[in-house]
């Protein structure tokens, strides 16, 4: 398994893609990835704890936490890379932030407004601050790792933040 090469003592990036499909939703990733200039559309934490590697990740129904294997992403995505930070992070720390945040919900007017805005203008227009109560999956991803105003930067550059360890694979 892909896990198998990871060392269980870091916390990492995990970012998906699909391609277009017959499902409706598909477009919306495709939208994200032209608009966001970014290769995948839906990023989440991978740690491993009490035995198991897990998927904290932001989605439709909120900020959830499960087995890798059984994800919402792994589900339903195609392909996968794993990044792990270009920066120091304290692990504990982080660590304590996926049990903050779990639970929250999903930040659609976030994504689909402010986002939008930000990437079309390069000018941030919202309301949103660190700590919120809503997250869409980049922004989870940051606030994990205690990226300051990640609410305000473009997911193209929270990528430019991680170096990528395994490279694009399909699941």
């Amino acid at each position: 398994m892909i896990t198998d090469r990871l060392d269980e003592s870091k916390i990492y990036k995990i970012s998906f893609r699909k391609g277009l499909t017959w499902n409706p939703m598909s477009l919306l990733g495709v939208l994200i990835r032209f608009f966001a200039k970014v290769k995948y559309n839906h990023t989440a934490i991978l740690f491993y704890l009490n035995g198991g590697w897990l998927l904290q990740e932001a989605i439709e129904e909120g900020v959830k936490t499960t087995l890798f294997e059984k994800s919402h992403a792994i589900k339903y995505y195609s392909h996968f890379i794993i990044e792990e930070p270009d920066f120091e992070y304290n692990y504990k720390f982080s660590l304590q932030r996926t049990s903050i945040i779990e639970g929250k919900k999903y930040d659609f007017k976030g994504l689909l407004f402010y986002q939008l805005f930000l990437n079309l203008f390069g000018k941030w227009y919202g309301k949103a601050k660190d700590g919120d109560k809503r997250y869409y999956c980049y922004e989870s991803v940051a606030y994990v790792y205690g990226i300051v105003d990640a609410y305000k930067l473009k997911p193209k550059k929270i990528n430019e933040m991680f170096i990528i360890i395994i490279s694009d694979t399909k699941i």
